[in-house]
């Protein structure tokens, strides 16, 4: 595989990407390296599926913390509207 380095000219950084690639069509892509041949080396099946299985657990986490926050709001604000006193013309 080769891969080229690209640099975004809006928010300035550099990214790494097979060559060739989209981004060689982007405005805001810049290509500043020439391609170069890469091979890597696979990490183990077992660490790959744990690491998933691990980042799949903390988005759960973070989801239902955001939910239970959110649930919250909700009920607060559903108090404040049962809390109102309403007058009838």
């Amino acid at each position: 595989m080769k891969i080229a380095q690209y640099k975004n000219i809006k928010y300035d950084f550099i990214t790494y990407q097979e060559f060739p690639c989209c981004f060689d069509n982007l405005i805001e892509y810049v290509r500043i390296s020439e391609p170069i041949e890469v091979e890597f080396i696979m990490l183990p099946t077992g660490d790959i599926v744990q690491k998933q299985v691990d980042a799949i657990d903390n988005e759960i986490d973070r989801l239902k913390t955001e939910m239970l926050e959110k649930i919250d709001e909700l009920k607060g604000k559903k108090a404040e509207l049962l809390s109102l006193t309403y007058v009838e013309e």
